[in-house]
């Protein structure tokens, strides 16, 4: 059975698209786990309303940690040995948690699972879908091995805020084997209200910032459990370069 886990915040108007596509699932052999991050709305009556439909646990954090250690909350929850993630904006494809099961019963004990996404676009004006195959990091549609976390000692950090995604991911891609589903399982939804959609400089700064200390952690762990990676001992060289001069031009900007 697999754990499905969601960090929610202030997404009243999606969670229920959300659950609904989790509800159409063609294998119910699933638990959901609901993390709400401190939420200024009250989302709590919406997942009750899906608790005759789905097998689902809500837990709410006592202050805003933000998705990534929200994402933690939801692996420190999980009941089954294997998870995936879900934001509350976006869907699962309707075999997805079939396909994650199939694969299970055959490789019980395999670390990671990935798959294609589709992301909603807009192309010459109309609404379209971007399929994405390799080579992303985002969390998306791939499944975790709990035992294999647990081995390495795989953590989101509270010191990543916006970059959680790559950050998390990145390590796990780099020292899991994998195994690849050809076929899109999760739909990356067009969310204008989102937080990251928004127009904001500051955060914007930030969230590059972010993105730098992420890639220079993330690279680091790598490195102590896999020598052997060439193309990664030049990314923490350039990378930590990159923060440095990141935090330099900060430091100068207050001056």
């Amino acid at each position: 059975m697999v754990n499905v886990i969601i960090p929610a915040y202030n997404c009243s108007s999606t969670l229920g698209r959300t659950l609904g596509s989790l509800v159409a699932q063609t294998d119910a052999e699933f638990e959901v786990i609901v993390v709400d991050d401190c939420s200024t709305e009250d989302i709590k009556p919406i997942v009750d309303d899906y608790s005759n439909k789905l097998n689902i646990r809500y837990v709410r954090n006592e202050r805003n940690l933000g998705c990534g250690m929200s994402r933690q909350v939801g692996i420190d929850n999980v009941s089954s040995k294997f998870f995936c993630f879900l934001d509350s904006d976006d869907i699962l494809m309707p075999y997805t948690i079939e396909t994650f099961n199939s694969i299970i019963e055959t490789n019980p004990d395999i670390d990671y699972v990935y798959g294609y996404f589709y992301k909603q676009t807009t192309a010459d004006g109309r609404p379209s879908l971007m399929l994405y195959k390799q080579g992303y990091t985002w969390c998306h549609g791939k499944l975790y091995n709990r035992d294999s976390i647990d081995r390495y000692g795989i953590k989101n950090s509270p010191d990543i805020r916006w970059a959680d995604d790559s950050y998390f991911n990145s390590m796990c891609s780099e020292l899991f084997s994998q195994y690849l589903v050809p076929a899109p399982l999760y739909l990356w939804c067009d969310n204008p209200n989102s937080v990251t959609r928004r127009v904001d400089p500051e955060r914007d700064k930030a969230m590059r910032k972010d993105f730098l200390l992420a890639m220079k952690m993330s690279t680091e762990f790598i490195l102590q459990h896999k020598d052997r990676v060439e193309h990664l001992k030049g990314t923490i060289d350039n990378t930590q370069r990159e923060y440095a001069d990141a935090l330099d031009a900060e430091e100068q900007m207050l001056l």
